[in-house]
């Protein structure tokens, strides 16, 4: 009876230790859906969004758009090292055969809670134009 009962608190002690240590990604404020609201363009006017363009950033680093076509160059997979993003992999589908990208390689993130986000950016070979999109958190 006693081995019985030692098993048991063994594999529930493995099982809780084991989930504890996938789940802290997760809680990354990060790692949501969020719905772009204003980007602020080069000539430094913020304006508006109202296409209702929803992008997922996910713990192993996969970026899903809802709401919108999946743009040439866009990042589809990022490595985060902090405050900043890094472009690991762009969408190079149908009708990106001939594109050469100058994508954003770098996102920084500027602002992080659990309502907003605000990531800059500049493409490839243009450090002094840089951008900003605000993002509202989707509940």
């Amino acid at each position: 009876m006693k081995p019985r009962i030692l098993l048991s608190l063994l594999a529930i002690g493995l099982f809780f230790s084991c989930g504890s240590a996938t789940d802290e990604p997760a809680a990354d404020l990060l790692y949501r859906r969020w719905q772009l609201v204003e980007q602020t363009p080069r000539n430094g006017q913020p304006e508006a969004v109202f296409n209702g363009a929803i992008t997922e950033f996910r713990p192993d680093g996969t970026v899903r758009y809802t709401g919108e076509m999946l743009l040439c160059c866009q990042p589809v997979k990022v490595n985060r090292n902090q405050q900043t993003l890094e472009a690991v992999e762009t969408y190079g589908g149908p009708g990106c055969e001939t594109v050469k990208c100058a994508a954003a390689k770098f996102l920084h993130i500027l602002r992080l809670t659990g309502d907003e986000l605000v990531l800059e950016f500049y493409f490839e070979g243009s450090p002094s134009l840089r951008y900003t999109n605000r993002y509202k958190a989707v509940r």
